[in-house]
């Protein structure tokens, strides 16, 4: 608990300060000819490397198939015409799909092992940066509500070293040692906050949900320890900001937190439930760090963009202090763009 309490009181300072905490840092510059005319906004294509570093299962090997993405990015709102519209100059959307090109063994797998809903080798993000004093037809100011979702999704490989029983909707299936199964693990993640902005630096804050399903062992089901497929949710407040270095450079932090989050197998068993049935409530954390270098605004002049990332997300039983669930992801990406 003093470490969570100790975390966010560094943060806030920090953000106070004037350092780089950060929800999402805003790439939206223009990245055309500023003196030419823009017909449909800007525009992005890159490659993009991205990994799920998950807590391993005991007594079994566990792989986690890195994602290589071709990515999409549209800005529409810097569209010359958009620009002389007030409240459509307001509304900052960004748009992005990706996709995983080739026919790898491994990707195939990650698509294979997808849902209907949920295609394993796509991702999409829907971002909305609105300006409320602007959209009413003000002046353009330095307040922002933040809207977004996010989906990414991967694919957990758990093969048992010994005799196992993994679980999924009520129905076990007996694993011996060397069987392999498949797990699709899909993150969904919801913000809505207020940020506030200035040439450099950004400050937000607001609400986030995230909720996803990965293979775990524990055997608070079951006489045994057997395998499930866990479901993790958390909803409560992140704090966030960020700043440029060297007008090329954007690094951002966002710190999320709750002490009301949830960790079940099984249908609804809390993971920290005791022989007695006494369970004990889960606090949820995570660091998200975004680093971004901007090769347009250095002497090079290069239309190309760094982009690095790296998220740290934490399920603890709040009174006893044990982890629940600790997942990493890395993600670093190559961004060219170009203005229509």
């Amino acid at each position: 608990m003093d470490k969570r309490v100790t975390a966010a009181a560094l943060l806030t300072a920090s953000l106070t300060a004037g350092n780089a905490l950060a929800q999402d840092g805003d790439q939206r510059a223009s990245f055309g000819d500023e003196t030419g005319y823009n017909y449909v906004g800007d525009f992005s294509v890159g490659y993009k490397y991205l990994e799920l570093e998950a807590d391993t299962i005991r007594d079994a090997y566990v792989k986690t198939i890195g994602l290589n993405i071709l990515q999409f990015e549209w800005f529409p709102e810097q569209a010359t015409w958009m620009q002389n519209i007030s409240w459509m100059a307001a509304i900052r959307p960004r748009l992005s799909y990706e996709l995983t090109p080739g026919d790898s063994a491994e990707q195939d797998e990650i698509a294979q092992a997808s849902d209907s809903e949920k295609e394993g080798w796509t991702r999409f993000i829907a971002d909305l940066s609105i300006d409320p004093v602007q959209l009413f037809g003000g002046e353009k100011s330095v307040h922002r509500i933040d809207i977004n979702y996010d989906v990414q999704t991967f694919l957990i490989t758990v093969q048992a070293t010994r005799d196992y029983f993994y679980i999924e909707d009520n129905d076990a299936k007996l694993l011996t040692a060397g069987d392999k199964i498949d797990v699709n693990t899909t993150f969904t993640e919801a913000t809505v906050g207020y940020a506030m902005e200035e040439q450099d630096v950004r400050f937000g804050v607001g609400l986030f949900s995230v909720d996803y399903e990965k293979p775990v062992s524990s055997d608070v089901s079951t006489p045994i320890e057997s395998i499930y497929k866990g479901s993790f949710e958390a909803t409560g407040l992140y704090l966030g900001g960020s700043v440029r270095f060297f007008n090329s450079l954007d690094v951002s932090l966002r710190y999320d937190f709750t002490f009301d989050a949830e960790a079940t197998v099984d249908g609804g068993t809390s993971l920290t439930r005791d022989e007695f049935g006494i369970e004990d409530s889960i606090e949820y954390e995570s660091y998200t760090l975004d680093v971004v270098y901007d090769l347009r605004k250095t002497s090079m002049k290069l239309p190309l963009e760094v982009r690095f990332n790296y998220t740290q997300r934490q399920f603890d039983a709040f009174l006893e202090g044990s982890t629940l669930n600790d997942d990493r992801l890395f993600g670093i990406s190559l961004i060219g763009s170009f203005t229509l």
